[in-house]
């Protein structure tokens, strides 16, 4: 399965390449699918600088980010957002 959140960090990449910007992508992952390890390997790949780091290390890594992009399984009609394992975690982290 290609992910939006992949074809989002992918097109962020191109653009990032393109610009000669100097960042680092921190990817976050949890069990049991490790989709974090296939989508780093692909940012490497383009010559991004990247972390990768478990979500029980979420607090460790997020003192160094400046912006959070989390990727969604589903929108349901009632405004739900149904995501992986850890997405609710990684958003309070990021507000406070």
């Amino acid at each position: 399965r290609y992910h939006v959140i992949e074809k989002v960090l992918m097109r962020l990449t191109e653009y990032v390449r393109k610009q000669n910007l100097n960042i680092r992508i921190i990817i976050t992952d949890s069990p049991p699918d490790f989709h974090g390890k296939r989508m780093i390997k692909k940012i490497a790949s383009a010559g991004i600088h990247c972390t990768y780091a478990p979500l029980n290390a979420l607090s460790y890594v997020m003192q160094d980010v400046t912006k959070v992009f989390i990727g969604a399984s589903a929108l349901a009609s009632n405004g739900a957002v149904i995501a992986h394992s850890g997405t609710a975690l990684v958003g309070m982290m990021a507000r406070t």
